[in-house]
């Protein structure tokens, strides 16, 4: 298991909420495509 930390809206101090299920992932607007690849890929 692999831990990713990520500066979202160029701050690392910001908290996100994600949902997701075995085919979507649900993030916040403005969340870069790479990370959100990876994120998913972890997921």
């Amino acid at each position: 298991m692999g831990i990713y930390k990520y500066a979202f809206y160029k701050s690392p101090n910001i908290g996100i909420f994600a949902k997701c299920n075995d085919d979507i992932l649900i993030i916040p607007f403005g969340f870069a495509e790479t990370k959100s690849d990876k994120l998913m890929e972890y997921l």
